[in-house]
């Protein structure tokens, strides 16, 4: 190759890579113009939610479960997913029969609300007690435009035994027994979904998702069986000789474990 042709594809190739920087400054300029000076297209929402995550369950020794959180779910309506009026009566009808909801309730919820909202809660979202648990949530999923958002609530499967022992929780924190003293353990780490929707159909576009990660385990030394007879045992005694309260403590002398 000469020097004549050697300058001639120097020129070509600075020629063509001129025309990429142009067309990546045009590109960054449209995407700059489009995030400072216009609005955003309007069908287009985003959607951020946290996803709660599960404490740890709490055994006895033998594996027994004495406390676990169990799945319950705030009930809405996406309104923009179902316009005719008809449709939406049948939807309030089955909700009002699936639901421990007043008919009337229903209805405001679904069949009075706008039809561009993006949704409409059905249970109150400040009213726990309304929330359904894992069957009822099955039994409406396939309803038009229903959705959930998902909470756990803490529940002791044996009642009240080892009460004392083990605790109770707020707002999801551990505040008194095992509960709060292994809490950090029992935490678990909530996570976040931020979705993209497209209006008026609903398409989540998961930009950008972190899966919750539940709490860890905890294994007592504690015997269910032995915990049961020594309260009632404990509270035969009070009876008998009318305590107002009493303590017994079942332990192991070779170990120190309590059981």
């Amino acid at each position: 190759m000469d020097e004549t042709q050697a300058r001639q594809l120097r020129r070509r190739i600075f020629l063509i890579a001129g025309l990429f920087v142009i067309a990546a400054l045009a590109v960054v300029a449209s995407l700059a113009r489009w995030q400072l000076f216009e609005t955003p297209p309007s069908n287009l929402q985003e959607y951020n939610t946290t996803l709660p995550a599960p404490r740890g369950n709490i055994f006895d020794r033998d594996g027994h479960l004495l406390a676990t959180d169990i799945p319950e779910y705030d009930v809405k309506f996406s309104p923009n997913q179902v316009h005719d009026e008809q449709e939406r009566r049948e939807i309030a009808e089955q909700l009002f029969r699936a639901l421990d909801l007043p008919l009337n309730t229903v209805s405001e919820r679904v069949v009075d609300v706008s039809p561009d909202a993006l949704y409409s809660p059905i249970t109150s979202p400040n009213r726990p007690d309304e929330r359904v648990p894992q069957h009822v949530m099955e039994s409406i999923k396939d309803i038009p435009g229903i959705g959930f958002d998902m909470f756990y609530q803490r529940t002791y499967p044996e009642g009240e035994l080892a009460a004392q022992v083990l605790g109770f929780t707020q707002e999801r924190i551990g505040v008194y027994g095992i509960e709060k003293q292994y809490d950090a353990i029992l935490q678990g780490v909530s996570g976040f979904a931020s979705n993209v929707l497209y209006l008026p159909e609903v398409i989540a576009d998961p930009s950008q998702y972190v899966e919750a990660t539940p709490g860890a385990d905890v294994y007592l030394t504690l015997d269910r069986a032995i915990q049961k007879i020594a309260e009632d045992e404990l509270a035969a005694a009070a009876e008998t000789y009318g305590a107002p309260s009493g303590q017994v403590v079942v332990m192991n002398p070779r170990t120190g474990e309590i059981l």
